[in-house]
């Protein structure tokens, strides 16, 4: 009796596994349709409410008819901690109004400062369909050793780093993961904490870049202080694209220095970049440098020794003035 109960159970066994594995299979293939469903919905909303914030974010500002310059930068394009009018941007758009009188001339600054290159990179096609500019002005590098958010550096680095950052940017291409991921901040980070109020305030769920973290976590900031050559590589990539695609939609491209180099990257690779490229380039730099040597910097900055204040935006919106007016970047001639 015990020997046919055996070859009972051995006959069953085969198919009681195979209908296991069929089980776990059709769970399997649930979950993914679902998951997918849930990454396609979020998706379609996110593209639908960031449009519509592009949208808002120029509302009122007439540029149907008007010839639009982009500004293109960190949070020393946006003019931080001072009134908009004050940055450079909207002194350089006052100046170009009296200027050009028929021109109509609109500054415009994208939504979602505080990025690194890769994702002025990401978005720059958007940027462009959106706005319709005709000037670029590119003030851009300084926050790429700050964040690694959709940072491409693990393409220019080596060893178990490069798999952990391609790693992490991979993940956070998912909404899906940028909603978990953001849950769990909401739990562990209190309200009043400026890195969740930026990740709420920029959209991230929704597909909004991740602001630069102020200050870095310690381990990115190490991470860019033994890559620095790199980074040079990964801003000289960026760089490239980004004029790439303004090039392919026929738009002038200036890029400028800042008014102190970053760390990381010298003047000369903004010089060289502007010869291989065939670009303008304005040096912020060189108009700043005998305020540094004579020690009257901090009359042009914040507080923050970095920041320029509405007297230092003045000099960088002179400089991009100067260009555009010497050159008749606006002109039909320059057409």
């Amino acid at each position: 009796m015990k020997t046919k109960k055996a070859r009972t159970t051995m006959q069953k066994n085969p198919k009681t596994k195979k209908q296991r594995k069929y089980l776990l299979l059709k769970i399997v293939l649930i979950a993914i349709l679902v998951l997918g469903a849930i990454e396609i919905t979020l998706r379609i909303v996110g593209n639908e409410y960031i449009t519509k914030n592009y949208v808002q974010d120029i509302k009122g500002r007439d540029i149907a008819n008007a010839t639009v310059i982009m500004a293109v930068g960190e949070s020393s394009t946006v003019g931080l901690w001072l009134p908009y009018r004050e940055s450079y941007p909207a002194q350089l758009e006052s100046r170009l109004q009296k200027t050009y009188l028929d021109k109509n001339v609109r500054i415009i600054v994208p939504m979602f400062v505080g990025q690194n290159t890769d994702q002025v990179a990401n978005r720059i096609e958007k940027h462009i369909q959106m706005y319709h500019p005709k000037i670029i002005l590119l003030m851009v590098g300084y926050n790429n050793e700050w964040s690694l958010a959709e940072s491409r550096i693990g393409n220019f680095v080596k060893g178990p780093e490069s798999a952990k950052i391609k790693l992490a940017v991979f993940l956070s291409e998912f909404r899906i993961f940028r909603v978990l991921r953001y849950g769990y901040i909401a739990l562990r980070v209190n309200k009043d904490n400026l890195y969740r109020q930026q990740i709420e305030g920029q959209k991230y769920i929704w597909g909004g870049p991740e602001l630069v973290r102020t200050p870095p976590p310690n381990e990115v900031y190490e991470f860019a202080k033994a890559h620095q050559p790199e980074f040079v590589e990964l801003w000289d990539y960026d760089m490239h694209e980004i004029i790439r695609v303004a090039k392919e939609n026929n738009v002038t491209v200036i890029i400028m220095t800042y008014h102190i180099n970053p760390t990381y990257l010298n003047a000369s690779e903004f010089e060289k970049m502007a010869i291989a490229e065939q670009v303008y380039l304005v040096r912020n730099d060189i108009s700043f440098r005998p305020l540094i040597e004579n020690n009257t910097i901090d009359d042009y900055l914040l507080s923050d020794h970095w920041h320029p204040n509405a007297q230092g935006y003045a000099i960088i919106a002179d400089n991009a003035y100067q260009m555009i007016v010497e050159n008749q970047l606006l002109n039909s001639s320059g057409e």
